[in-house]
């Protein structure tokens, strides 16, 4: 499941783009989900760099 957005902005406006602090946020959830599924011995695939996320 994503979401998609149905319209593009035109040329001369601006695109708003996901806060840093809500890719980090994002990061600090995911990793902690992750390593409560590790202790639950499920097998996890995770990403090293924040920079992927964007």
């Amino acid at each position: 499941m994503h979401m998609k957005n149905a319209c593009s902005p035109a040329p001369g406006q601006v695109k708003n783009g996901t806060p840093p602090w809500a890719v980090q946020a994002a990061a600090a959830t995911g990793a902690g989900a992750t390593v409560r599924a590790g202790a639950l011995k499920a097998r996890t695939v995770h990403q090293t760099s924040s920079k992927e996320l964007v």
